[in-house]
């Protein structure tokens, strides 16, 4: 008698399921950074030329069994060198203003939806 094994087949499903959910996740979490990035509120700082909102990308890698997703600025990414020069001043702050982050609080909103994907 034969039998045959599924165990390859449903690994390959199981990683797929996660790929397909991270990728999901974070680019939801990309958006809504751009989205904070470009508020006008007065109490936020105007955006002038765009380019940091435009750097916010999401840079995703799968190798094998392995992923890796990562939202943000990243140096040598669309823009990412010149803006990372102010990015962090505008999330954390600096001696001469408030921060006014466009990063965390996207995390921060989807964190239910980040603790519910790796239950």
């Amino acid at each position: 008698m034969t039998y045959k094994n599924y165990r390859p087949q449903r690994e390959k499903e199981i990683r797929d399921k996660i790929w397909d959910g991270m990728v999901d996740l974070l680019a939801s979490i990309t958006e809504e950074s751009k989205r904070n990035a470009d508020q006008t509120a007065p109490e936020h700082p105007q955006v002038q030329t765009g380019t940091m909102r435009r750097a916010i990308t999401l840079d995703l890698k799968k190798k094998g069994d392995s992923y890796e997703g990562k939202v943000g600025i990243m140096k040598g990414k669309e823009g990412g060198d010149e803006a990372l020069e102010y990015a962090e001043d505008i999330e954390f702050g600096t001696q001469y203003h408030p921060p006014y982050p466009f990063l965390y609080p996207a995390v921060k909103s989807h964190e239910g939806k980040i603790k519910d994907f790796f239950k």
